[in-house]
């Protein structure tokens, strides 16, 4: 099974990156190449790609800074997982750690479109992550 990681650096605490990042919610705000859109179905969240509807759930673990995607489309029983990582480097020094898994019967030209993608939310992480706080910092005052 190929796989590809990548990983980007911020300049803001792990707890503000984690909690930004697992916070479902966001996806349509940082993983803009995957997601256009999400919205609550019930207890269900669901997002728009260019493959069509997603159901997405996330499990995640503020200590660890595990965040475990997972995604299906609504007809596929089995989900497929999408690990990140937040790391803490130093205390205003963070590192976001992104693995993509080929999933079985994924033809290689959409897995390397698709790790592209992923490549591009990576590098623009730390401009959205910025917005953010600059977004929650002007929300507080």
């Amino acid at each position: 099974m190929k796989n590809v990681t990548e990983i980007a650096f911020l300049s803001q605490p792990k707890s503000v990156v984690f909690d930004f990042l697992a916070n479902v919610e966001n996806l349509p705000k940082w993983a803009t190449e995957y997601c256009e859109s999400g919205r609550w179905d019930g207890d269900t969240f669901k997002v728009m790609t260019s493959q069509g509807e997603m159901i997405t759930r996330f499990e995640t673990d503020a200590r660890t800074g595990v965040i475990d995607m997972w995604a299906r489309s609504p007809g596929e029983a089995e989900s497929g997982v999408f690990p990140l990582r937040v790391l803490e480097l130093a205390p205003e020094q963070t590192a976001v750690i992104f693995t993509f898994f080929q999933p079985q019967g994924m033809p290689d030209q959409l897995f390397a479109r698709q790790h592209a993608s992923l490549r591009i939310e990576m590098d623009e992480l730390p401009a959205i992550m910025r917005g953010h706080l600059e977004d929650s910092l002007a929300t507080a005052s």
